[in-house]
């Protein structure tokens, strides 16, 4: 039952065209950072101790609104993974040194593969 539930949820927000799914993941992550959620003081705490001396109190306040907009795109970006294809797959993935990966397989030895 919860399974098809959210197996529901996560069909139709793979529905959602991807441009209009970061914008909406963006607007959701930005209210969100808005609001006194449980724990989001630890959160800046945890920043303002990782950056203390290099940054000031309003650049870890920006930090933590970019987390919250980073967690708000996913909630819309991972349900594309159900629509990814040969055929779309450059849709949204982007691909570098294409060459350099296929002489590294062709070496037999197996690839370390870092994405950002």
């Amino acid at each position: 039952m919860i399974y098809s539930l959210i197996y529901s949820i996560v069909f139709l927000l793979s529905r959602i065209p991807y441009p209009l799914a970061r914008l909406a993941g963006k607007l959701l992550g930005a209210g969100f950072s808005r609001l006194p959620i449980m724990r989001r003081d630890e959160v800046f705490g945890n920043i303002v101790r990782s950056f203390e001396g290099q940054l000031d109190e309003e650049d870890c306040r920006k930090i933590l609104k970019r987390v919250y907009i980073h967690f708000g795109q996913m909630i819309f970006e991972v349900p594309h993974i159900l629509r990814l294809n040969h055929e779309n797959l450059s849709d949204y993935v982007v691909f570098e040194n294409e060459e350099n990966l296929r002489i590294a397989l062709a070496r037999g030895k197996g690839v370390f593969i870092l994405t950002a």
